[in-house]
């Protein structure tokens, strides 16, 4: 039923019972990673505080601006008044202009990232501007493939982890979640993976 990743999942299955019945209701879950580059880091930085369907109406304008492929040259060579037409906001189109200059100059080495630990990588990531704490770990677990990461910040997760294990009132939701997750290291991202997945497939409405 697992794929190659067998051993980390069932370790985490045998310390947490109510994942393993989440493995077992979601089936198998591909770990895939996207290339990590300027248009995922741009693609994630239009959809900071956008629903999904909003974000990639105005991706894909962009794209088709930049010839394609969200590019740093690409992004350099384009107005702010450019990227706004696409629908993005000037604060936005500021943080797009940002992060591919950073890209550029060699203030943030893309490739470099996969020699440093997590916390460098968050460092060096969230040291640009326009790229918080959300865009630096989605950026770590779907471009990097990074295994121990938790997407506290990111809602859908959060919302799938509370169809999963409800969370008590006058709780703090984020130390809660961390102290279940911490059930799931060194392999938080892969866990969060199955939630994601639980959460796509609409597993959970009757979990």
């Amino acid at each position: 039923m697992l794929s190659k990743k067998d051993a980390r999942i069932k370790k985490i299955m045998n310390r947490d019972p109510v994942f393993k019945k989440l493995v077992e209701k979601t089936g198998p879950v591909e770990e895939y990673t996207r290339k990590g580059d300027c248009d995922f880091l741009a693609d994630h930085i239009v959809q900071q505080l956008l629903s999904t369907k909003a974000a990639d109406k105005i991706a894909s304008r962009l794209r088709a601006l930049c010839g394609g492929q969200i590019s740093e040259d690409a992004l350099l060579a384009l107005e702010e008044e450019d990227i706004r037409r696409c629908g993005v906001s000037r604060r936005k189109a500021e943080y797009l202009k940002a992060m591919a200059a950073a890209i550029k100059d060699g203030a943030l080495d893309l490739e470099g990232l996969d020699k440093l630990s997590d916390e460098e990588a968050m460092k060096a990531l969230s040291a640009i501007r326009g790229i918080g704490s959300w865009t630096a770990k989605m950026y770590m677990i779907f471009a990097l493939g990074r295994e121990d990461v938790l997407p506290v910040e990111d809602m859908a997760f959060r919302s799938a982890f509370n169809k999963i294990y409800p969370l008590k009132p006058g709780r703090d939701e984020r130390k809660e979640m961390e102290r279940i997750a911490s059930l799931w290291a060194p392999y938080r991202s892969l866990a969060a993976r199955y939630i994601y997945a639980a959460y796509d497939r609409g597993i959970l409405e009757n979990f």
